[in-house]
Parts: C-alpha cells; structure tokens; sequence
C-alpha cells in the first residue's frame, strides 16, 4: 500500500514523495519525487532518516518526520477506542495507520497525506469547535477517562481533531481570530490544577526572556483549561517541523 506524501511549503502544495508500507508490518519505503528533488529550496522532510536523494529509502519503522505528524497515547486510545465502538472501521496495526485516521485539518505539522489524487486524509468539514465549546470537550475528556463514552463523545473529539501529541487530553480549537490552538483539559484524577502550572510555566519563561508562545487560562466551572497557540500554525499556514527525537533518530515508541 501507497499514499501520496504532500507538504504546506511557500504558500503551495507540494508532492514531496511516496511512502510505501507493508500490510501487516512495520516496515516502510519511501521516495522522494523527481519535481521535489529538482526544486532549487528543496530540503530532506526527516535530515537524519531521509537525506535529500533519489530512489527508495527504507527503514523498519515509519520515518521520525512522519511520525511526529501522529498521536501519542491519548490520542491512541482514542482511536482505539473508536474502533471498537464502531466509529472508525479500520483496527490500526502500524504507526501509519495512527498517522492517517486523523483529521487533516488539525494534524501537526505541514505534511498531508492522500491516494493518488484523491482528497487528503482524513477527510472532514475542516471546522474546528471554537472557545465556547470548551464545557462540551471536557465532559466528553472526562467520559473517556471514566469510560462511560458515546459513539457520539468519540466522533466529536476525532472531529475537533483530538487526537494530537502527548498523554493529557486536549482536542484543536478555533480562536476568535480563526487561529488554531490547542485546548488541554485536567482529568478527573488530578491532584492539582496542571492547566494553571503550564500557564504560569510559560508566563516565568516568558518573563526570563525565552520566545513562547500565546497561552490564557481559563475557567470551566471548577476546572482550568489551557489554550495555547499552536506552534505548528502561522495563521491559516502549516508550519513544517520535526521533534528533538526525529533529528536524533530516537524512536519515542508510545
């Protein structure tokens, strides 16, 4: 099996290559194209697994670039989740099946993945909930924890985009500026309000004169969320990345 692997660069869409995987392995190949080699600002997606080259490259596990574009645990358990309540159709079994079940419009970083020529994966409104839909996430995170969660709960979460990095709950919102940010919420067995720790984290780094980026808490009910302004997005524009384990070559695992 084959996709399309596309990247958000310059203002355009572009065909980087073709990722290759095997059906029931971990294993993967990938090639990067002939028009994105003879661009004169080409540059490798992944410099230390896939240097700027022609011809098949391959590795035992899905390449760091690619891999960072996928969820960690808390999004793994959502999809898993999904799976098995009838939501998503497909049992993932590789760490590019992670990659693609989630929604285009929301995943990290600037790479998009698709079949030949068809849409790009996963295909959805692109609408992200905005800040007013705060109290609705969270019941939804807290129903996940205490796996008492819906069809419903699952869908809304996997099309707010949820399912991104790291082990906390947390799903893409919609600021009032149409900015993409992060939403992460408490669970139900937190001992103090982590929400406000990150916030006040960020704002020390801030004041000792290291760039971060836009944070605000705030209140839902009893509870502290914390909004962040993604990285990964200059506006509406993808911003490429890779992760400090991906230039190191370290598989993370999840």
């Amino acid at each position: 099996m084959s996709w399309e692997v596309h990247i958000d660069w310059q203002g355009q869409t572009r065909f980087v290559g073709r990722l290759h995987a095997a059906e029931r392995s971990p294993s993967v190949s990938f090639e990067y194209a002939p028009e994105w080699l003879t661009l004169p600002n080409a540059f490798a997606v992944d410099p230390t697994a896939l240097p700027l080259r022609p011809g098949l490259q391959h590795a035992s596990t899905l390449f760091g670039a690619m891999q960072d574009c996928g969820p960690d645990r808390w999004g793994r358990v959502l999809i898993e989740r999904a799976v098995r309540k009838k939501v998503l159709d497909q049992k993932p079994y590789r760490d590019i099946d992670y990659v693609l079940a989630l929604d285009d419009a929301s995943r990290l970083g600037a790479l998009r993945f698709r079949f030949d020529s068809g849409p790009f994966l996963a295909v959805s409104t692109g609408k992200l909930p905005p800040l007013i839909r705060l109290q609705a996430l969270l019941r939804s995170t807290d129903a996940i924890h205490s796996e008492t969660d819906t069809a419903d709960d699952l869908r809304f979460l996997l099309g707010a985009g949820s399912p991104l990095g790291g082990a906390r709950p947390k799903a893409a919102v919609s600021l009032a500026n149409g900015r993409l940010a992060l939403a992460k919420f408490p669970k139900p067995d937190d001992t103090r309000d982590i929400a406000a720790g990150e916030i006040l984290a960020l704002a020390i780094a801030a004041q000792a004169g290291i760039r971060v980026v836009e944070r605000q808490r705030i209140s839902v009910g009893a509870h502290s969320v914390a909004v962040i302004t993604r990285f990964d997005r200059d506006g509406n524009v993808r911003v490429p990345f890779l992760s400090g384990a991906s230039l190191l070559g370290i598989s993370l695992g999840c």
